[in-house]
């Protein structure tokens, strides 16, 4: 019975090693990466917000789509943030090279297609770099960056929110949809 015939989660932790082996064939060596952070979100959301909400985007997604999704990245660019309790705040350089060699491993386990789902603001930037940097080597696989964290109410879904002002972090659309 294949990866396909049975109900499975595609998650690459909960997976055996002859699971894994079905999957990348299935899903034809495309992983997701779901990104985000560990950082204050306000006194009533987890730190991990970010993160879990990037996680069940890409769960929902690999219904229709499959891809195998790699574990939770919480190491995001959160420097500005640090001084907050439960923030993590990794070396950029020590970031940069978790990451490229998560890409590495990614693709010497038979993915090609690597996506990066990101759901926190903080990361855009240091993302946008590390896909520019993807181009200084040949490699036998290609990295794509998603970054969700742009999709935040427009103007016309803002004036029916309680808290109009809508940073979009913490905020009433954040915590709706942690809920």
């Amino acid at each position: 019975m294949s990866i396909c015939e049975k109900k499975h989660s595609w998650c690459w932790e909960e997976m055996t090693s002859l699971e894994f082996s079905d999957a990348v064939r299935a899903c034809g060596g495309v992983c997701i990466i779901p990104f985000g952070c560990l950082e204050r979100h306000g006194d009533h959301l987890p730190l991990g917000t970010d993160t879990f909400l990037a996680r069940e985007l890409v769960k929902r997604a690999v219904v229709n789509e499959p891809a195998v999704i790699f574990p939770p990245d919480f190491f995001g660019w959160i420097h500005d943030g640090k001084h907050r309790p439960g923030a993590l705040a990794l070396n950029s350089d020590l970031l940069m090279g978790l990451l490229d060699n998560s890409c590495e491993e990614i693709a010497r386990n038979g993915m090609r297609k690597i996506i990066i789902l990101n759901a926190h603001g903080g990361n855009n930037s240091f993302l946008n770099y590390f896909i520019s940097m993807q181009q200084e080597k040949k490699r036998p696989f290609q990295v794509y960056l998603l970054n969700i964290s742009y999709w935040f109410p427009n103007q016309e879904e803002k004036a029916n929110l309680v808290d109009r002002t809508c940073g979009g972090h913490a905020d009433e659309f954040e915590t709706c949809m942690m809920l």
